[in-house]
């Protein structure tokens, strides 16, 4: 009876997966994991093997089933007898067909959303045939149309053209996976006939003596036609087990909006360091003559949240960048967050915990949720509910101009939507953030005419704000990290940076500490040092590359980074490592080896950490002229020897998480 549905059935259990091998053509039917990819399920097989899905030094061998036209997936099951019946997805990668007993339900287009089939009718007591067939996203890519602004800056033009993480396209923080599977769970779901649905609780208003608080619902009631009239609602806020605020309505209709429920001396949510992240629990209750037909319960954070920024810095210092949260001034302290692994059907809400724990060790009070991975389970905003960490949450897209066609803003629009009415609820959630690094992207010439500016982006100008305001109109917008005006944008022949009010910092690491000081940008992003990366101290990750250390230390370094190098390139690779060497030249006055891992991973780690250390309390110093530091990045998401993340694959900090530890303390003394 609670929440007015309930799972029937998950269906994770015996899947197999029929494809053709691109080499020998010969067929294979293996067993397939769910949730899971197909990676995965070649190594279990014994086709690859386990250290050939995320190699350290090369995606060849993964590469060759990209060429796996389609992959069909099948499992059977038997069906209770049920009303309402639902088939969900929780998460496809990416595109595929789905039939029910040979009947099709529908299609898909987009991992980063659920999809869900009306199955009535349509199922048997016994042997269902489920079937799910995973086409190539790359030869999906190819039948769309031609978007001559559609540019992925990296790695494959093909990315823009099909909604899928981009970090798994290749990335240096990621390996290059285009196999695919059920990355999500799979359940049939009975819904009650009576049900409340979409329901969207908010913080209007605080008084500014903190004393009262106007809060508002919205939410859909169902219940059969012939129960109009005859049925009663009822809405409690409860605190730690007491209630403290009650409303009951008759049900005359199915949408409800109450815009003012006023409640005295509230609670409030406060992020990490400023206050209790206190939170309330919401019941939606529903009756006939007195008897509970359905309660549906929420958890929800009062909380007023403000959020201001300008399109320039001024000459004169003039403009803002800031998060306010019951009108105290919020400084940010965090960190950002990829995905915790290179294979998301792993990530669990243990590990999610796990991880999210070393962000609140470090003393953050805000995560920055990266466009290039993907929209987090709930497991992860409702810790960082509990633990008072703000939440920015960028739309997945990452490092690209997407494609402008109607086409992709119905399906950007829908994913949008579905994200929103997921996500809107938590307190946590202190901002939307359009994208990463697009607006950025129009400052190259070479890319983009002179005529091209930011708010040419239909997607992150027009689509993803309006969809804001449609369902979440209560919580800010901002177009792209980092946002870049049109004014800025006209303007090529000079740095950006000189009046951006948000920067992802990247320079020279020479050139870092005078960086850091000239540029006025209130709000770093994202930052940390660039070409050179924290080296990992578990001894399973480093002896993988050893060898790959060695033999690339001396190789002459290339001219560019080419379009599909990945970390897992040796071109890649040879670059990070010329410029570790420069690094550790410039602070030390000394050449190391390569095989000195020991004394020149921990000089390169102080060198990392020194880097942070610069920007975190410089940022710190000068509190409130300028208003946070949201360091790149937590967790490495795959092994790998050095990787731009404070912590390894293993959970294991590297020796810069300590400094940010102590820089990052609610309380510290720093000169200057």
């Amino acid at each position: 009876m609670d929440n007015g549905k309930h799972t029937v059935l998950t269906i994770n259990q015996n899947w197999h997966v029929t494809f053709e091998h691109p080499e020998t053509q010969k067929l294979h039917t293996i067993a397939m994991g769910v949730p899971g990819n197909f990676a995965l399920d070649l190594a279990a097989a014994g086709i690859i093997r386990k250290d050939e899905i995320m190699p350290a030094d090369s995606s060849e061998k993964i590469r060759l089933f990209e060429k796996v036209s389609k992959w069909v997936c099948r499992t059977t099951f038997d069906a209770p007898q049920m009303e309402n019946p639902v088939l969900i997805f929780k998460g496809i990668d990416t595109v595929a067909e789905i039939s029910l007993n040979g009947s099709i339900l529908g299609r898909t287009e987009n991992m980063f959303i659920s999809y869900e089939f009306d199955v009535a009718g349509k199922l048997l007591a016994k042997d269902n045939v489920l079937e799910v067939v995973i086409i190539d996203p790359v030869r999906h890519a190819e039948t769309m149309e031609l978007d001559a602004l559609a540019y992925w800056t990296p790695f494959d033009s093909f990315t823009n053209y099909i909604r899928r993480s981009r970090c798994l396209m290749s990335w240096d923080n990621a390996p290059r996976l285009l196999t695919g599977g059920l990355w999500r769970g799979v359940e049939l779901v009975e819904k009650s006939a009576f049900r409340f649905e979409d329901c969207y609780i908010y913080t209007r208003n605080v008084s500014k003596d903190l004393q009262t608080a106007n809060v508002g619902v919205h939410f859909f009631v169902e219940f059969p036609e012939e129960k109009r009239n005859t049925l009663t609602g009822k809405i409690t806020f409860s605190f730690e087990g007491k209630e403290v605020f009650t409303h009951k309505f008759d049900v005359t209709r199915h949408y409800y909006t109450f815009h003012n429920f006023e409640l005295t001396s509230p609670q409030l949510w406060w992020p990490r360091g400023y206050g209790k992240a206190n939170l309330y629990d919401v019941d939606f209750e529903l009756f006939e003559d007195g008897k509970l037909l359905t309660r549906k319960t929420m958890r929800c954070g009062v909380r007023f949240v403000t959020f201001n920024y300008s399109d320039i810095i001024s000459n004169d210092g003039t403009g803002e960048f800031i998060f306010h949260c019951n009108y105290q001034k919020i400084y940010c302290r965090g960190t950002n967050w990829k995905p915790i692994d290179a294979i998301f059907s792993r990530i669990t809400p243990e590990r999610l915990r796990e991880a999210l724990d070393l962000a609140v060790e470090c003393n953050c009070n805000m995560v920055r949720v990266w466009g290039g991975g993907i929209y987090e389970e709930q497991t992860f905003f409702d810790y960082c509910d509990e633990q008072g960490l703000a939440v920015w949450q960028d739309f997945m897209m990452a490092c690209e101009f997407p494609l402008q066609s109607e086409e992709n803003q119905k399906i950007m629009a829908h994913e949008a939507k579905t994200v929103i009415k997921e996500l809107r609820n938590h307190p946590s959630l202190f901002l939307w953030c359009g994208d990463n690094e697009v607006d950025k992207g129009v400052f190259r010439p070479v890319r983009f005419p002179d005529a091209v500016l930011p708010s040419d982006n239909i997607i992150t100008r027009k689509i993803l704000p309006e969809q804001i305001k449609r369902f979440d109109p209560f919580r800010f917008y901002l177009p792209s990290s980092p946002y870049v005006c049109d004014a800025l944008a006209r303007d090529r022949e000079s740095d950006y940076q000189e009046k951006a009010p948000s920067l992802h910092l990247y320079v020279d690491h020479k050139l870092y500490h005078d960086c850091l000081r000239k540029y006025p940008a209130r709000l770093l992003a994202e930052t940390g040092p660039i070409g050179f990366s924290a080296f990992s101290e578990t001894a399973g990750i480093v002896d993988a590359e050893k060898e790959r250390l060695k033999r690339l230390w001396n190789a002459p370094a290339p001219l560019s980074n080419p379009p599909g190098c990945g970390h897992q390139s040796d071109i890649y690779f040879t670059l990070c490592i010329g410029k570790i060497k420069a690094a550790l030249k410039y602070e030390f006055d000394r050449e190391f080896a390569p095989g000195d891992v020991d004394i020149f991973a921990p000089a390169l780690n102080l060198t990392v950490a020194e880097v942070f250390k610069d920007a975190i309390e410089y940022y710190r110093m000068n509190k409130w002229q300028r208003t946070g530091v949201l360091w790149w990045s937590l967790l490495d998401m795959w092994p790998m020897m050095f990787n731009y993340s404070v912590v390894d694959s293993e959970m294991k900090k590297k020796l810069p998480f300590h400094w940010i530890k102590q820089s990052q303390q609610d309380i510290c003394l720093m000169c200057d």
